[in-house]
């Protein structure tokens, strides 16, 4: 069984297979095959545990654009039984393998192809496709080391040793920690304070910044040559660590700077001295009352002209009394006409009565009696001279209308195959139709063409 490897999760996949024809006694190549070729089949089996899952074959060109299930014959002069089959996607989705069958077309021998489903990538010539290698080539920048004495590599005096040439240590130029070289490879006591969790390091200091460290009493003196601004705060300096013997005079001096002086004193005296007393605040507080009073008096003045009454009822009595007589005016007014309406209508009634009393409670019906002789020869002569092309015909061929009647007797008629055929005024239009009866031997009449 061929075999195949590939990169699990990779999409538009395609593979060529060789479909050898049965009946050959050479094992020569099958040609003429299509994706339609009638019983040809392909499957594919995902795992140890898959099942045979159908790929619905399509319709393909040698090179054209990858297709979920597209089949094509390469070349059947020069690559007979060579076919180019795009294999779905779900088959690559994960590892570890999977199987591709083809079978069932006339001649057919069938064909299996093994697809071995990896993690790595085997087209990744840096690292195979594994991210937890550097993706540079060795030696390289973001590559690995390797052993030896060139770029990129490390050199090895003898087995388990390492050469190290150390540029700096802890930032310090190495060549200039000469001290560390003096002891490198020697034995050095560390003693200790305590024990377990609490021991502490002992150590004696010799110098700072090289500058020799000298102690008195077990506390070393130093020489601070600067301290960095607000280093020195409440919070870091004990209480009454600092007396007036740590104080330098000049740190005295301008701590006074810093308070009242004589000066201020003397000018804050003075702001004191410009408040007023308060013989002077009373004075001043009259004087205020005055005017505040002087001007309530105006205000009095102003209301003392006003009536004990602003609101007196005398003039809302008036006005009442002004509303009473125009009422009484409209009501006067009211009473006149709705008189003479209710006359009016009264008379309409009367003669309402009357018209009803000669006609009838049909209201007005003009009946024979009521038409004079002349009426009614004057209405006999409209329906005699009456223009038949006027007016609204029924429109019906059936109905027997006076229009209809008249037609026959002044219109165009005539009779065809025992059919009388009467025309309206255009003498063209048919109005009404009838079946006509000849008599044998007697000359028929046949049509009527009035002027």
């Amino acid at each position: 069984m061929a075999k195949r490897t590939f990169k699990a999760g990779v999409t538009s996949q395609t593979v060529d297979v060789f479909i050898m024809d049965s009946s050959s006694t050479i094992g020569a190549g099958l040609s003429g095959l299509a994706f339609n070729t009638a019983g040809l089949k392909a499957y594919y089996r995902k795992g140890a545990t898959g099942s045979a899952t159908a790929i619905t074959l399509a319709t393909q060109t040698v090179g054209g654009a990858w297709s979920s299930g597209g089949f094509v014959e390469i070349d059947a002069t020069n690559m007979k039984g060579v076919y180019r089959l795009d294999v779905p996607d779900t088959v690559f989705a994960s590892s570890p393998w999977a199987t591709l069958y083809l079978y069932g077309a006339t001649n057919m021998a069938p064909v299996a192809l093994e697809l071995e489903i990896v993690a790595i990538d085997p087209f990744d010539a840096v690292r195979l496709g594994l991210t937890a290698l550097p993706n540079a080539a060795a030696e390289a920048a973001g590559g690995l080391y390797t052993r030896g004495s060139g770029a990129g590599q490390i050199n090895q005096s003898a087995n388990g040793q390492v050469d190290v040439d150390a540029k700096k240590i802890n930032s310090v130029s190495a060549a200039s920690v000469t001290t560390v070289n003096a002891n490198l490879g020697t034995t050095q006591p560390v003693n200790f304070t305590g024990t377990g969790a609490s021991a502490l390091v002992k150590g004696d200091t010799v110098d700072i910044a090289g500058t020799a460290v000298t102690a008195a009493a077990g506390i070393p003196e130093v020489k601070v040559a600067s301290i960095a601004t607000d280093a020195i705060t409440a919070a870091a300096i004990a209480a009454d660590a600092i007396g007036s013997s740590e104080l330098a005079a000049s740190a005295v001096t301008e701590i006074q700077t810093g308070l009242a002086t004589s000066a201020s004193i003397s000018t804050l005296q003075t702001s004191v001295d410009d408040i007023p007393t308060n013989a002077e605040l009373a004075t001043a507080l009259g004087t205020a009352d005055d005017a505040v009073l002087a001007q309530v008096a105006l205000v009095k003045a102003k209301t003392d002209n006003l009536p004990a009454d602003p609101a007196d009822a005398s003039d809302i009595a008036g006005a009442f009394v002004t509303v009473n007589t125009t009422l009484a005016t409209i009501a006067g007014y009211v009473d006149t006409e709705i008189g003479t309406i209710i006359t009016d209508i009264a008379a309409v009634k009367s003669d309402t009565a009357a018209i009803l009393l000669d006609t009838g409670t049909d209201g007005v019906v003009v009946n024979a009696a009521g038409l004079a002789t002349d009426a009614v020869n004057e209405i006999a002569d409209g329906i005699l001279n009456r223009d038949m092309s006027l007016g609204t015909d029924s429109g019906s061929t059936t109905f027997r209308t006076m229009r209809q009647a008249l037609r026959f007797l002044r219109n165009k008629w005539d009779v065809v195959a025992g059919t009388l055929t009467v025309r309206k005024e255009d003498d063209a239009t048919a109005s009404w139709t009838s079946t006509v009866t000849g008599t044998a031997g007697a000359d028929p009449i046949t049509g009527s063409d009035p002027a």
